[in-house]
């Protein structure tokens, strides 16, 4: 699979979940996004963001109109007892724009940090 798709969603987004701590080196947030909204079937879709990502979700509303961009993921687990192999996908968000606004994503390394008393203009 050709990992450097462009995949998008658009919808207003229907819930945010609270941040999920796995271990100390791995944190998820997910959010659910209304795609085909007005339509006569529209889908809630989960999106998650995880580790450095999660700043994107900061400021996500219920109700915003959103694009978001993503990465099918899929995994493949067998339990440790040989259980039956399950498979998982996963849409991983890497931006999220606010329709109305600029996009979100993480602040570069120059953009981090406070400006003191600036004015920025």
């Amino acid at each position: 699979m050709d990992t450097s798709e462009d995949y998008t969603a658009t919808g207003p987004v229907h819930h945010v979940g609270e941040l999920r701590v796995i271990s100390d080196k791995f944190s998820v947030r997910e959010f659910v996004v209304e795609v085909g909204a007005g339509s006569q079937y529209p889908q809630l879709v989960t999106f998650q963001c995880a580790n450095k990502k999660l700043s994107l979700m900061e400021g996500l509303d219920v109700g915003a109109p959103v694009t978001v961009h993503f990465n099918l993921r899929g995994r493949e687990w067998t339990p440790s007892d040989g259980g039956d192999t399950r498979y998982f996908n996963s849409l991983d968000a890497w931006r999220i724009e606010r329709h109305g606004s600029a996009p979100a994503s993480p602040p570069s390394a120059g953009q981090a940090g406070g400006g003191g008393d600036e004015i920025p203009f």
